[in-house]
């Protein structure tokens, strides 16, 4: 167990799930269609906030997760 969350908080891994994060936004950008827009969007927000979460930034983690429950209810109501 304590070597699965060694590997979750190396620096090279929290990275990766950065650019994740990255990737999902680039592709956000690109969309035509509301709903993948937001879907990604939210993917996005949520890859970053896991991210600030491993690497300790509890302030942009819960910044992040805020954002993908506001996006969310908005999804919905569009």
């Amino acid at each position: 167990m304590q070597a699965i969350l060694n590997f979750f908080q190396s620096e090279m891994v929290i990275q990766a799930i950065g650019f994740l994060g990255m990737g999902f936004s680039i592709l956000a950008m690109q969309s035509k269609s509301y709903n993948v827009l937001t879907f990604l969007r939210i993917s996005s927000e949520f890859v970053f906030g896991l991210q600030y979460l491993l690497a300790g930034a509890w302030t942009g983690m819960a910044t992040n997760f805020a954002s993908v429950g506001t996006n969310s209810v908005y999804r919905h109501r569009i």
